[in-house]
């Protein structure tokens, strides 16, 4: 009975610290999810401004083309290949990697909870089956200790015989009480 109360004890504590952790994991969780819409919005912004710079520069391209190609006909492919395409910037190369480290994060912070939460579970059956097991033991005791003082009853109100000075069921309570 002691062991069983003992694993009570060490699966409520462990209860509590599994608890605790995921309020944790949680407050974790909604911060990188913050982190997450703000790259997000970071990354769009960064991305209608590199469409709107791609439009001025094939603007650019194409006017510049056309004047070439009335002063040179011949030489209007040339100005391509002189004028290189823009290059990516790294700051939006910098926000995908921060937007893909996140999403990492926040996808093992999700899985973590999610062990967390089934360790809860099985902790809070293992818990559960403890305490009937030990509603189970403390009926028996208790109907254990019935028949036993029954028993004793009986056998000291067949054993000794009345003489007067005390009656056999104070006899009897007398020894239940030692």
């Amino acid at each position: 009975m002691f062991r069983i109360e003992e694993g009570l004890e060490k699966d409520a504590e462990d209860i509590t610290t599994l608890v605790t952790s995921i309020a944790g994991l949680r407050e974790e969780k909604d911060g990188r999810d913050e982190e997450l819409e703000q790259a997000r919005t970071n990354q769009a912004k960064a991305r209608a401004a590199v469409a709107k710079a791609e439009k001025r520069i094939k603007k650019a391209e194409k006017t510049l083309e056309d004047k070439a190609s009335t002063v040179l006909p011949s030489h209007s492919g040339l100005l391509r290949a002189i004028v290189p395409p823009p290059p990516q910037k790294p700051e939006l190369l910098t926000v995908e990697a921060s937007v893909a480290h996140s999403t990492r994060k926040l996808n093992n912070a999700q899985k973590l909870q999610e062990q967390v939460s089934k360790e809860v579970e099985k902790q809070t059956t293992k818990v559960l089956g403890y305490q009937r097991d030990l509603e189970t033991v403390q009926k028996a005791a208790e109907e254990a200790q019935g028949k036993w003082q029954t028993h004793i009853r009986a056998s000291i109100f067949l054993t000794e015989p009345c003489n007067g000075r005390e009656s056999a069921a104070s006899v009897a309570e007398q020894s239940l009480s030692e």
